[in-house]
């Protein structure tokens, strides 16, 4: 009896692990959206209208950004060779510091080059649209 509910209460844990990990991936999909959209509108507002705001709309955007890559530093969620793990985490940082390093700089082009080709790339994970799709709002 005693087994019985051992292996009751493990499959239970396993349950409510499996439920946390897609409300994970459910929380991660709508956040990749929102970022998506923020970029899509930022990217997009420059480019088509001129709206020289960026750093200040991009910096709107920190809170989620941080929230988004955040995740991915965790642990290696999507059970990447430890190689593979090591690059990924060296990517998200790289992104990180590009974004940290265009608002130092003031430099719009440079946090438009990291929102779109570098953040997006992150993005694309949880949206599912291929690269072109997605470049400039399109």
């Amino acid at each position: 009896m005693e087994r019985l509910i051992m292996g009751m209460e493990r499959e239970e844990m396993e349950v409510r692990a499996e439920v946390d990990r897609l409300s994970a991936g459910t929380e991660m999909q709508e956040l990749a959206g929102e970022l998506c959209e923020g970029i899509d509108n930022i990217c997009g507002g420059f480019h088509y209208y001129k709206d020289e705001n960026v750093l200040g709309r991009a910096k709107d955007l920190a809170g989620k950004i941080s929230q988004f890559c955040s995740y991915f530093l965790q642990g290696n969620i999507f059970g990447l060779e430890d190689a593979e793990y090591m690059d990924f985490q060296t990517y998200i940082l790289g992104v990180l510091e590009d974004y940290m390093e265009a608002i130092r700089q003031q430099d719009m082009v440079y946090m438009l080059d990291t929102l779109d080709y570098g953040l997006r790339e992150l993005l694309d994970i949880y949206i599912g649209k291929e690269p072109e799709e997605t470049r400039n709002g399109l």
